[in-house]
């Protein structure tokens, strides 16, 4: 059971750094969404005694999800954080020419 856990734990960091890194988009943020409802199910299915570990995969699912909600609602790039399915444009001065270059 531990090794199951230990499986589903991997699967939650490889879709978070898959599709919910600093690049991301509608798409790879609603498929991390499903990735952690399928592990949620496969937890359940495959470990219904209670233990330590499934707390602990437990809990990282649900903050899991709060991120990726999160992460759905702000449409716009900010920080380190880049969407590529922005439509905010923001107007950058270039150094060079001082020409107006729009920025996603």
């Amino acid at each position: 059971q531990t090794d199951k856990i230990k499986e589903l734990f991997t699967q939650l960091k490889n879709t978070m750094t898959e599709n919910v890194g600093i690049i991301r988009n509608k798409k790879s943020l609603d498929k991390a969404i499903n990735d952690v409802f399928e592990i949620k199910m496969q937890l359940d299915e495959a470990n219904p005694a209670s233990s330590k570990e499934k707390y602990e995969l437990n809990n990282a699912l649900y903050v899991a999800s709060l991120i990726i909600k999160a992460a759905n609602k702000r449409q716009e790039s900010i920080g380190a954080h880049y969407r590529t399915d922005s439509t905010i444009l923001k107007e950058k001065e270039s150094i060079n020419n001082n020409d107006k270059i729009p920025v996603k």
